[in-house]
């Protein structure tokens, strides 16, 4: 699957190990060091990181279980995701929390793209480095699973969109299954970090 990422024509590939990752957090982001070193899991640290990274650089997200089903992104691609795009993950979610908002859907973040410093991205990184909801202070009543999903996964992400006014296009694929970055990519959920 990266391979394939890889060798997408047209597409400047950065690859980032674990050492990168901190690297890039201590050099470019020096007022999140302790926030991102205190984050209890490592799949935490890397969800805040993915936002980090393309708040800077800008670009497409992808984990590494994805597996792509074109051969070739375009540029007009790019730009029907207007500024940011993030998966539609499921259309009816089991999250109470969320359904307590009204909300029915999950936002994944396995893969997702963005203009450099983009509003929503910015919105969603201080939504978890303030812990909005209090899911790292108080994770009682929460598995570990959930504690990560609240606090820098999915859920994190879908509340930063119902709390904000940015303009986020939210792609599912034409024929809707769950895990899809619209008709590019299947998220084939290794489930690794767990």
């Amino acid at each position: 699957m990266q391979r394939r990422v890889q060798n997408l024509p047209d597409v400047n590939y950065i690859f980032f190990d674990d050492e990168a990752i901190f690297r890039f957090v201590y050099d470019f982001y020096p007022e999140h060091k302790d926030f991102f070193d205190k984050l209890p899991t490592m799949i935490q640290k890397l969800d805040f990181w993915r936002y980090l990274a393309i708040f800077r650089l800008g670009g497409l997200y992808l984990d590494l279980d994805m597996d792509l089903t074109v051969d070739r992104i375009s540029d007009e691609d790019f730009s029907g995701w207007g500024a940011c795009a993030f998966p539609l993950e499921y259309e009816q979610n089991t999250d109470n929390i969320l359904q307590n908002r009204g909300c029915q859907y999950l936002i994944g973040n396995y893969a997702f793209y963005a203009e450099p410093q983009n509003l929503f991205l910015q919105e969603l990184i201080m939504h978890i480095a303030t812990d909005k909801y209090g899911f790292l202070r108080n994770p009682e009543g929460l598995d570990k699973n959930q504690q990560v999903y609240y606090s820098s996964g999915p859920v994190a992400v879908t509340l930063a969109y119902l709390d904000t006014n940015t303009d986020v296009n939210i792609i599912a694929p034409r024929s809707f299954r769950p895990g899809c970055f619209g008709d590019f990519a299947v998220h084939m959920m290794a489930g690794a970090w767990k």
